[in-house]
Formats: C-alpha cells, sequence, structure tokens
C-alpha cells in the first residue's frame, strides 16, 4: 500500500520538486506558470516564506506535487492557491486532496477567502475548481486567467 501525505515543503525538498516539473512536458505545464522554473524564485520563495504556505505532496515519501497559499508575504488578506501535480499521478484525485487540505488550513487559520488563477483552457482544473465551489470573479487584466475566488465557511 503506498503511503499519500501532504506536510509543509521544505527545503530538503524543493530540488526534487523542481527537477520533476522541469522534467514535465512544456504542453502540460503550459497554464502553470507561477515561478520561473528554471531560475530560483520558486526556492527563494519557499525558503523566506513568512505567511505564505507551501506544502508537499508526497507518495511514500517521494514529492509527487505541491500546493501553495501565497501573496500573505506581500500583504494580500486573500491567499491565491496554486497547484502541481506530477503527470504521472494526474487523474488520481490528488489535486481536489490539496483543495480540501488548503480549506482547512485556511478555515483554521481565520481566512475567510481563498483566490485562484486558472487559464480558461484549463477545462479540467476550472471544472474541479467550480465543483468545490470557486466563483467566477473577473478576468485577469494582465494575462487570459480568470480569477475565481471561494469563501471559506
Amino acid at each position: 500500500m503506498k503511503l499519500i501525505s501532504i506536510k509543509p515543503l521544505e527545503k530538503s525538498n524543493v530540488d526534487v520538486v523542481l527537477e520533476e516539473i522541469r522534467n514535465e512536458s512544456s504542453d502540460y505545464l503550459k497554464h502553470f506558470t507561477p515561478y520561473n522554473w528554471r531560475g530560483v524564485s520558486f526556492t527563494n520563495a519557499v525558503v523566506n516564506k513568512e505567511k505564505d504556505q507551501f506544502y508537499g505532496i508526497f507518495i511514500n515519501d517521494y514529492p509527487v506535487g505541491f500546493y501553495m497559499l501565497r501573496g500573505l508575504d506581500a500583504g494580500y488578506d486573500i491567499p491565491s492557491y496554486g497547484v502541481w501535480i506530477s503527470e504521472k499521478y494526474n487523474g488520481f484525485g490528488l489535486a481536489s486532496l490539496s483543495l480540501k487540505h488548503a480549506y482547512t488550513i485556511c478555515k483554521v487559520n481565520g481566512i475567510k477567502t481563498i483566490m485562484l488563477k486558472v487559464h480558461p483552457k484549463n477545462t479540467i482544473a476550472k471544472n474541479m475548481y467550480e465543483k468545490f465551489g470557486f466563483k467566477f470573479n473577473r478576468n485577469d487584466e494582465t494575462s487570459e486567467d480568470m480569477i475565481y475566488h471561494m469563501d471559506v465557511r
């Protein structure tokens, strides 16, 4: 039986996560662009976080994804959720699991709203977010992305 866990992403796991992301097909990653995966911005964000949250998703202690609630360190009251799941584990329910975890983290910490951005052509993700309770808010003025919010009750 494979063991699945979600735990805070540590510096020691960041390099493995980055290597996995860099090995993904460009087609799979085309709509997931929160960081320059060739640079150090992701590593710096994880290592230097204060309020932002980065959680690794592990199978048998090997990272197969991560999710983040970011923007709090920049002074925003509403964190932005983002998730990456290895293409090898796409369709196993890990993204949904991360959403449930993020929701609980926000609820426990008194965060009332979660925000996310999704490309309109990423219909699988968009449908999952809407099913989970995210509501379309507006279009991002700087990209093609759609901005969604979800109330944490």
